[in-house]
């Protein structure tokens, strides 16, 4: 009896957690929706500058995300053996997505070595130090807030995204492997977060991890973009 009743507890957490997170997912599409390089990309008119400023900081972005998992993993094998597994499984699938980034910037001639040399927006930096902090210092568990974000809202906007830039980047169609690439995997990878958290965020702190890391990663993926478009002050 003692069993079954702690096997309902876990259940409810995961699933208790869900709508909140799903809303939270609506929200930051729709607030993307709203910003400056966002709008231009549906709307066909990104100019060259402003989509490869997103790309140099999908490079700062990516880079990590392998290295991140594997790092949650590694924290979370003895306690939670099943998210464990998942996270190293799809630290494989993210490997090499920052080279995705690197292509594409080619195809736009912005060579790596200028990659490699331009800051990362304040918000993308403070993205990837706080994901960094979590799975080193914090419930490594919370990692599934930042991926459901990401991966979330790559499924929702990545297909579209990828159509329009095809179309207005016609004649250097090459350079939208990482947007159109992830419209299709993210979808994928979504549901399998989804299924994840439901069955295997064991207790009510590892939800509540969770659903602060989905906070923050939302406002701080948002305001990369609007520091993308240039719609925040600059700091020299």
């Amino acid at each position: 009896m003692g069993s079954s009743g702690g096997v309902s507890r876990v259940r409810t957490a995961g699933i208790g957690l869900m709508p909140s997170l799903v809303k939270l997912r609506a929200q930051v599409r729709e607030q993307l929706g709203t910003t400056r390089l966002i709008r231009a990309v549906l709307e066909g008119s990104v100019t060259r500058e402003q989509y490869a400023g997103y790309l140099i900081n999908v490079w700062h972005y990516a880079r990590f995300s392998p290295v991140i998992m594997a790092q949650a993993a590694s924290r979370l094998s003895m306690s939670h053996p099943e998210l464990a597994l998942y996270l190293l499984s799809h630290a494989s699938d993210e490997h090499g997505h920052d080279d995705w980034a690197l292509r594409d910037l080619a195809e736009l001639a912005v060579a790596a070595d200028t990659v490699r040399a331009t800051p990362a927006t304040p918000a993308c930096a403070a993205l990837v130090g706080y994901v960094r902090n979590l799975v080193t210092h914090g419930d490594a568990v919370a990692v599934f807030g930042w991926m459901y974000i990401l991966e979330g809202v790559g499924a929702d906007l990545g297909t579209l995204a990828g159509k329009q830039l095809k179309a207005g980047f016609s004649s250097t169609p090459e350079a939208v492997r990482f947007v159109a690439g992830h419209g299709v995997a993210d979808t994928d990878h979504t549901v399998e977060i989804e299924e994840q958290i439901v069955r295997n965020v064991a207790q009510p702190e590892d939800a509540a991890a969770v659903a602060e890391a989905a906070r923050v990663v939302a406002d701080l993926y948002v305001t990369m973009f609007r520091q993308i478009g240039g719609e925040t002050p600059a700091w020299h």
